[in-house]
């Protein structure tokens, strides 16, 4: 089992404290201000449809729409930290990795914003130099 969301929950009280670190907005567009729940549901929902169990045309251009733009966000806010910060190393195997842990971690906190949860993946990364592998 991954250490990932034990090691957010634990930094969660402690995230407001760096600022010296891009936070986002409070008021957002978007689906990176939606609760970690409604990340949770699509989460779940694509890995339904990944074993075949859902096949409502409709729901599944949701999820695949909604997905899409958790993934985007998550690489977008990535992307930008990185930039910021000077390290050009993504510290993730992979995207698909990354969303899996901003899951683990949503699951825990679900009224808690999908943003803030990258943004904790990002500050907890960079700030300690860990290479989630």
């Amino acid at each position: 089992m991954h250490k990932l969301p034990i090691l957010l929950l634990l930094a969660l009280p402690c995230a407001a404290s760096a600022a010296s670190f891009f936070r986002p907005p409070a008021t957002m567009v978007g689906i990176g201000n939606a609760p970690c729940s409604a990340f949770v549901s699509t989460y779940e929902t694509m890995a339904k449809i990944n074993r075949h169990e859902v096949q409502d045309p409709a729901t599944v251009q949701k999820a695949y729409e909604d997905y899409g733009n958790f993934s985007g966000t998550l690489s977008g806010f990535f992307a930008s930290f990185m930039m910021e910060h000077g390290d050009k190393v993504w510290p993730f195997k992979s995207t698909d990795y990354a969303l899996s842990l901003a899951y683990q971690t949503c699951q825990h906190n679900p009224t808690t914003r999908y943003i803030d949860i990258v943004y904790l993946m990002a500050k907890t990364s960079f700030a300690r130099g860990v290479k989630w592998k």
